[in-house]
């Protein structure tokens, strides 16, 4: 028989796992910030919510069509959705940070907006462009001039309405694909 003595009672605070201490909230984290990894689960998450408010899908239904294990997507949905009778439902609106392509002072590029409004905004104003650009249509165009959107950060962007600079923004953005959101 050993010398040594079984342990008995309460273990030590060193023996007790803390279960879902070390994860961090990364519905918050801007997407600069992310890893590879994790900005794929994110686009996956994302895509998540759209189908629960668009599809009408349920979040079990959604996470196993993406893939994606539910704890993790609940990870990065945290504020976007409630529990209501055991179900997991998508809010109607959220604050999570997305980063999407605006057209302003005659140049293209991407900035992080806060929330499916400003998300709504920045697509309408890009679905009037893409009225203009291949349709000719200017009057959904007008209803942008003088507007604009502001970033995460406060910094507020004037959506282009020109309609010269925005047929060289797109006469430029004609070799590449042309992206809204900002892919992993």
């Amino acid at each position: 028989m050993s010398n040594r003595r079984k342990r008995r009672g309460r273990k030590t605070s060193h023996h007790v796992k803390h279960r879902g201490s070390h994860k961090l909230n990364l519905y918050n984290i801007s997407f600069n910030k992310l890893n590879k990894y994790q900005k794929v689960r994110r686009e996956k998450a994302y895509t998540v919510l759209r189908d629960m408010r668009h599809k009408g899908y349920s979040y079990s239904y959604a996470c196993s069509v993406e893939k994606i294990n539910r704890r993790t997507a609940e990870r990065y949905l945290r504020t976007a959705i409630y529990r209501k009778h055991g179900r997991i439902l998508a809010k109607p609106f959220d604050t999570l940070p997305r980063e999407m392509q605006v057209n302003s002072a005659g140049r293209s590029f991407f900035i992080e907006l806060r929330g499916s409004r400003s998300a709504s905004r920045m697509g309408a104003y890009h679905n009037a462009v893409r009225d203009y650009i291949y349709d000719g249509k200017l009057e959904m165009l007008n209803t942008y001039r003088n507007e604009g959107i502001t970033d995460s950060s406060g910094t507020f962007y004037p959506f282009e309405t020109d309609t010269k600079k925005l047929l060289e923004i797109y006469e430029r953005k004609e070799s590449e694909s042309y992206e809204v959101y900002k892919g992993g």
